[in-house]
């Protein structure tokens, strides 16, 4: 949108799950974000222009909590991981 208001330009349909991380692409021509299918994170890139986006990284496993970007875009640098929770049962408490 314009810096003054207005109506957004551009609108994207990118669904997925809370905690999706955004970028701008090194040539500032398209988005980068964190795309979540079947518990798995992978990097994605959109173009502002129009067009397809296209799947950057792929992973098989883990999930992606922050990612970014080196000014020239030949290199990117992520935090990978699982989260794991632990369940606790306490019966006859005193």
């Amino acid at each position: 949108m314009a810096f003054e208001g207005g109506p957004a330009t551009k609108h994207f349909d990118i669904f997925s799950s809370i905690g999706t991380s955004f970028r701008w692409g090194a040539d500032s021509r398209s988005l980068l974000y964190t795309k979540n299918e079947g518990g798995v994170d992978n990097i994605w890139s959109h173009p502002i222009a129009g067009g397809k986006p296209k799947q950057m990284t792929h992973f098989k496993s883990e999930l992606i909590s922050s990612f970014d970007l080196s000014r020239d875009g030949k290199r990117l640098v992520m935090s990978r991981g699982t989260i794991k929770h632990d369940v606790l049962l306490i019966r006859d408490l005193r």
